[in-house]
């Protein structure tokens, strides 16, 4: 009821054209369903369908985001909880992107330990995690920790110029 409430523009809507609705995202088992469903566009509607199906695929057999943590990173439920804890929005993102960010890194040489121990690399793009790995690797510098991949784009840029003038001595955040 309280998401009706927050998107009353779906009122505006026929009732055929919201039961017509309701059948499309009952066959496509989209649950729970959320008042913009039924107003959005096909093409929105079937890419959610499409990120469900591949969150479904990425966590089969188990059921939840954290449980697949667990097991990919050899977590306990308590580690799993401070690893939440930490960074709490690793929780939201979707287990297809964990799956493809872990198999990366992992793939690259990076155990679990060092993932653990930065949360956050998992918040973060693909894309921006090769990019950032490929310049340090120019570079000749292999980081030990993902915590300088995840710097912002300024702090980044900042460890690069560093570097790149010598002048660098690595902590051991970095």
């Amino acid at each position: 009821m309280d998401d009706l409430v927050k998107d009353l523009w779906v009122l505006s809507y026929t009732v055929e054209k919201l039961k017509e609705r309701l059948d499309i995202i009952r066959v496509m088992k989209l649950s729970p369903i959320k008042p913009w469903m039924l107003r959005c566009t096909e093409t929105t509607l079937h890419r959610t369908w499409l990120n469900r199906e591949e969150n479904r695929a990425a966590m089969a057999p188990l059921t939840s985001s954290k449980e697949y943590l667990c097991q990919r990173l050899d977590m306990t439920d308590w580690e799993a909880a401070a690893f939440a804890a930490r960074h709490p929005p690793v929780m939201r993102v979707q287990v297809s992107k964990l799956k493809e960010i872990l198999d990366f890194l992992m793939a690259e040489g990076f155990t679990q330990k060092q993932i653990y121990n930065t949360p956050r690399i998992l918040c973060h793009s693909l894309v921006t995690i090769k990019h950032r790995l490929d310049i340090l690797r120019e570079r000749k510098y292999e980081p030990y920790t993902l915590s300088v991949i995840c710097k912002s784009e300024k702090n980044f840029n900042e460890f690069l110029l560093k570097l790149t003038t010598n002048s660098f001595t690595p902590s051991h955040g970095d």
